[in-house]
């Protein structure tokens, strides 16, 4: 911008020594030639001034093409950016769904525990059972009504803890069994762990 000070300051001094020619009394030679000077620095001044002025135009320009690839530039990186999310987003989904480690330990417990609890009905029910049976044979030659009343009581007892003691097993086995199928509907076709 001192340039165009200068510049400016240089076309006024330049009109200022013209109008001073042309209120001068002289030769018309020497106002002539006075005024061709101050005319060509003038043309001078002009043309330094549009050049500075070309020279600002290239410089704004320049800085608005850095200002385009500095947003190109934003713009692919916020898009890096929002993949990379999408991509957390998915291994966070994954990962919950995945079971927590110990939880398939718990399930198993779990399951072991009920079968444990079956198991000790079936034991108590085959106990009464054999104790029905005994009663039974004991007064079968007295009355049998009553005794085969509680036989079959007992016999269903026994059924039904028998019954139970097979789902706890089935339980027990389905879930020592998910967290292999689990782990075996993640791998491709064709893979074995």
């Amino acid at each position: 911008m001192p340039e165009i000070e200068t510049l400016t300051a240089r076309i006024a001094s330049a009109l200022a020594r013209a109008e001073q020619g042309l209120n001068k009394p002289a030769a018309p030679d020497s106002r002539l030639a006075v005024l061709e000077a101050a005319l060509a620095e003038a043309q001078n001044a002009k043309k330094a001034l549009m050049a500075e002025r070309d020279a600002l135009k290239a410089d704004l320009e320049a800085a608005q093409n850095a200002d385009a690839v500095q947003s190109e530039a934003q713009e692919a990186l916020i898009a890096e950016r929002d993949a990379l999310l999408a991509d957390r987003d998915a291994l966070a989904a994954k990962l919950e769904a995945m079971p927590a480690p110990g939880a398939a330990e718990a399930a198993q417990a779990a399951a072991i525990e009920r079968l444990d609890r079956s198991v000790q009905q079936v034991q108590q029910s085959n106990e009464v059972l054999r104790g029905s049976n005994a009663a039974l044979r004991a007064t079968r030659e007295e009355g049998a009504g009553a005794a085969v009343n509680d036989s079959l009581k007992a016999e269903l007892d026994a059924l039904r803890a028998a019954r139970e003691a097979d789902a706890a097993t089935a339980g027990a086995i389905l879930a020592r069994l998910e967290p292999l199928l689990s782990h075996a509907q993640d791998l491709p076709d064709g893979e074995e762990s």
